[in-house]
């Protein structure tokens, strides 16, 4: 499947589910982000999202996330990979 058909088809249903009916891969992306930074710190974030700068990592993708964002996301992450 293509990016927008497996956003589509795979991932909105399961965001809907949870709560998170905006599901987006600039979400993921922006989530992946502020986790990466939260344990590792802005250059661990920088280094995944491939940035030249963690500046630029700082200013457009690291967000606070509110507790109710954070369980959904990981009740999103369970759902997606329970069979691993």
């Amino acid at each position: 499947m293509y990016g927008s058909n497996f956003l589509r088809r795979k991932l909105r249903p399961h965001g809907e589910r949870l709560g998170v009916p905006d599901l987006t891969f600039q979400a993921m992306r922006r989530t992946c982000a502020t986790r990466l930074q939260q344990f590792g710190g802005p250059k661990d974030a920088q280094r995944q999202l491939r940035h030249t700068s963690p500046a630029t990592t700082l200013a457009f993708y690291v967000e606070a996330i509110p507790e109710s964002g954070r369980n959904a996301v990981e009740k999103l992450d369970e759902t997606l990979f329970q069979d691993k």
